[in-house]
């Protein structure tokens, strides 16, 4: 029994809908007022604050997540973008049809050498 329990769980899944999906790619890319993650990262912020910050933005604009729900959506987002960019850059395969939020994501990891896949 659980006896009068009161602790909040954090969720760490989240059903998103595309609205709150292209926000949140709009807050990791950042603004020309906001700046996006690796500008947090750059200011020293870790991945989690970094992370809890785009939570606290997309949660004053109603859109309830959390940091973690927030960082594995990213997770997510990134892996499946270098699936793509990895298939699709070994010579011989055919390309794979790139995902609804590919061109964001390419905006916003762009040449760097830790999000781009290893080609060979």
């Amino acid at each position: 029994s659980l006896r009068g329990s009161c602790h909040r769980v954090r969720r760490t899944t989240h059903q998103w809908s595309d609205e709150e999906t292209r926000y949140f790619l709009l807050l990791m890319q950042g603004t020309d007022d906001e700046p996006g993650f690796f500008q947090r990262i750059k200011k020293k912020l870790t991945r989690v604050k970094a992370m809890e910050e785009i939570a606290g933005k997309m949660e004053a604009a109603g859109y309830v997540v959390s940091g973690a729900v927030v960082d594995n959506k990213w997770k997510t987002l990134l892996s499946s973008f270098r699936s793509v960019e990895d298939h699709n850059n070994k010579s011989g395969n055919d390309r794979i049809r790139e995902g609804p939020y590919h061109k964001e994501l390419a905006d916003i990891v762009g040449e760097r050498a830790s999000t781009k896949p290893k080609s060979v």
